[in-house]
């Protein structure tokens, strides 16, 4: 039977042999964030999570289960705190529970590193789907940080291939690919909201596959190359 990739269906011999090999681990990075009116609040995780399973297939490695908290800037709109799509809307959306401040994202992140370094795994790589610019910036600075066994590479959502939008085409066509039972396509034509993209009746599973196929691609070789 084959072993599984998944860290959490390992066991501890499974977890020695990957580690001697590969020695390779991912983590994926998602969100509880409202995108929109047709798709669900996981998306930015379902995202990550697809990309690191199938570039793991390739790599060989595990793959950790995806983080559904992240961080994004703050901006003070009449007297209220707001984040994210928060502020664009100028008003709380439904379903977002993500947000952590910067520093305790990066304490979070930095402390799993730590953990993943001492159980002698030598690269490690963290897939982003949510772009916002305070998390990049947080990945950023986490790569700053000195280590000397482990290997980190960071895969932000703004770097992949064709860039990332929010609940607009280019999500909404990742979705269709990875679960289209989770989008509804019938509520485009409702009053949607603030999101990021337009024309979304272009959205389509086959560009989907496309764009998780080329961002795939993206990543394995450049772990491959380091």
């Amino acid at each position: 039977m084959a072993v599984s990739i998944c860290y959490e269906e390992l066991s501890p011999l499974e977890l020695e042999q990957i580690i001697k090999t590969s020695g390779l681990i991912y983590l994926p990075l998602g969100t509880l964030e409202w995108h929109s009116k047709h798709l669900p609040f996981g998306l930015d995780a379902f995202v990550s999570y697809e990309l690191c399973k199938r570039a793991c297939m390739i790599t060989g490695g595990c793959v950790m289960p995806p983080l559904y908290f992240g961080t994004d800037r703050e901006h003070e709109i009449n007297g209220k705190i707001y984040h994210g799509m928060d502020a664009k809307a100028g008003e709380i959306l439904p379903g977002s529970l993500y947000f952590l401040p910067q520093d305790v994202f990066f304490t979070m992140l930095k402390q799993i590193v730590k953990n993943v370094e001492e159980q002698g795994f030598k690269k490690l790589a963290i897939v982003s789907a949510h772009s916002g610019t305070a998390q990049q910036n947080t990945l950023e600075d986490l790569m700053k940080e000195p280590r000397t066994t482990l290997a980190v590479h960071i895969f932000p959502g703004r770097t992949f291939v064709g860039a990332i939008d929010h609940a607009g085409p280019i999500e909404t066509s990742l979705m269709l690919a990875i679960n289209e039972s989770l989008v509804h396509m019938n509520r485009i034509a409702e009053p949607m909201g603030p999101i990021i993209g337009e024309n979304l009746q272009t959205a389509s599973k086959e560009e989907g596959l496309e764009r998780i196929e080329k961002i795939v691609n993206q990543i394995v070789i450049t772990l491959q190359e380091k």
